[in-house]
């Protein structure tokens, strides 16, 4: 089973001045469309969970088919716990075997997101798995995850050396103007903090948020090394946009599996796009 850690895959893309796509999955159709789209393209993926995807699905069932999906394909592909919300349940992804896991304690006080950071790596690395942590926080809602403006904050270059040096964490992701969700005008990025960022930061960079950044936005973003790049609201509006299509030319279908199809097929089509983008610019 080629299951690598996001930390490989990164490493390698980095070589070519390349950002490593990283999805968040959710139900078959998505697994399924992420998969086929890293197939097809070549380029190795990160399927991404969340801790309200594991309720809605089971932690376990999203994991088995994940693996039953790059033994099938035999894609190189990670299996990352994204904004892990507490330590156990960087516990239990780690004992089901995901290659990289985040906690994310950008919410807490640095004391405490320090303290708890590095305890999650130090589970991590352990088992020789990836590890990411935050320092900064991102406006806007997706999956559980709501931070109103007033809450938001950007990350501190300085701030950002001593959390990776004090956590020991893989990858840090950044907050410089990326939100969760879709964005309300043109998105701002702030690529001169990103540069001082990756000035005094030896680990890879991560961009949460990416759903809605125009594509030379990413490229621009790409070469101030950001290295992996995390995309979940593009891919869940285009498979709702497929389904809707479906049942708006069917309006009285009981043909489940159809207009699933028509949503799994604009996924794949959207994260071929994205990878393509993340690889090639």
């Amino acid at each position: 089973m080629p299951k690598v850690t996001s930390l490989e895959l990164i490493n390698e893309a980095r070589k070519h001045n390349r950002a490593v796509g990283a999805f968040n999955v959710y139900n078959l159709e998505s697994i399924d469309a992420v998969s086929e789209a890293s197939k097809e393209t070549g380029f190795g993926v990160i399927f991404q969970v969340t801790s309200s995807a594991a309720k809605y699905g089971g932690l376990k069932n999203i994991f088995d088919l994940i693996v039953n999906h790059i033994d099938l394909t035999g894609i190189r592909a990670a299996i990352h716990l994204d904004h892990g919300p507490s330590l156990e349940m960087v516990n239990d992804c780690l004992k089901l075997g995901f290659t990289s896991v985040m906690f994310d304690g950008s919410s807490l006080s640095y004391k405490d997101n320090v303290e708890k950071t590095a305890d999650a790596v130090k589970r991590a690395h352990s088992l020789q798995v990836t590890c990411e942590g935050e320092i900064g926080r991102l406006e806007g809602s997706e999956d559980n995850i709501s931070v109103e403006k007033k809450d938001a904050f950007y990350t501190k270059p300085d701030e950002a050396i001593r959390f990776v040096n004090e956590t020991g964490i893989d990858i840090l992701a950044v907050s410089i103007g990326n939100a969760h969700g879709f964005y309300k005008g043109e998105p701002h990025i702030d690529f001169q903090r990103l540069a001082e960022i990756q000035k005094q930061v030896n680990a890879p960079l991560v961009l949460h948020g990416a759903s809605g950044i125009p594509d030379d936005s990413i490229r621009k973003a790409i070469k101030l090394g950001i290295s992996k790049i995390n995309i979940d609201t593009e891919l869940r509006y285009a498979f709702m946009q497929g389904i809707g299509n479906y049942l708006h030319q069917h309006p009285d279908t009981a043909a489940a599996r159809e207009a699933l199809s028509e949503g799994r097929e604009l996924m794949r089509k959207k994260t071929m796009e994205k990878i393509l983008l993340f690889n090639h610019g």
